[in-house]
C-alpha cells in the first residue's frame, strides 16, 4: 500500500473561502460558519486527487486542510475556533464517503499567546469523528511576538498528554 503522508485539501469548494473572506472582513464579530456545500460539490472538488491518486498509485492520503489556508495568526482565538471547526468538518465529510482513500488529519485552533489546553476538546472532537492525526503548527505567531514557547517546553504538554 503507497500512502501520501501529506495531501492538502487544495481544492475545496469555494464557499470555504469565501467564509474567510467573511470573517476577514467583518473582523469585530467572529462568527460560525454556515457553509452550504452539496454533496456533489464536495464530489467534484475531490476528483483532482484522486486523478492524482490513481495516476500515481497512491492508495491513500492523510487529508489536511490547506496549509496555506491555515492563518493561525490572524484574528483572535474564537476566530481561529470558527476557521478551525469549519476546515476540519469539510475534512470530516470528504473523508466519510471514501474511508479506503482518505484518512482526515486535522488542524487545531492555534493562535499566538493562548495555550495549548484550549485546543484539546477540538482534537478530542475530530478524534470523535474519525480523525487520525492532526496537524501542529509550532511556530504559531509567524515569529513576532508573542513569540511561541520551544515544543520541548512545558507550555506544550496538555497536547502531549
Amino acid at each position: 500500500m503507497i500512502i501520501d503522508a501529506h495531501a492538502h485539501y487544495t481544492s475545496a469548494p469555494p464557499q470555504l473561502q469565501a467564509y474567510r473572506g467573511r470573517q476577514i472582513s467583518t473582523y469585530a464579530r467572529p462568527a460560525r460558519a454556515r457553509l452550504q456545500i452539496s454533496d456533489d460539490e464536495l464530489t467534484h472538488s475531490l476528483q483532482g486527487q484522486f486523478k492524482r491518486m490513481d495516476d500515481w498509485g497512491i492508495d491513500r492520503l492523510m487529508f489536511s486542510p490547506q496549509a496555506s489556508a491555515m492563518g493561525h495568526q490572524f484574528g483572535s482565538d474564537l476566530h481561529s475556533r470558527y476557521w478551525t471547526e469549519a476546515c476540519n468538518d469539510l475534512i470530516s465529510r470528504a473523508a466519510k464517503p471514501w474511508p479506503d482513500r482518505i484518512s482526515p488529519v486535522c488542524q487545531l485552533p492555534q493562535s499566538p499567546g493562548v495555550n495549548s489546553e484550549y485546543w484539546l476538546d477540538e482534537l478530542e472532537r475530530c478524534v470523535e469523528m474519525g480523525f487520525v492525526s492532526c496537524n501542529i503548527k509550532p511556530d504559531i505567531s509567524g515569529g513576532v511576538n508573542p513569540f511561541t514557547p520551544s515544543m520541548k517546553e512545558d507550555w506544550w504538554y496538555p497536547l502531549w498528554d
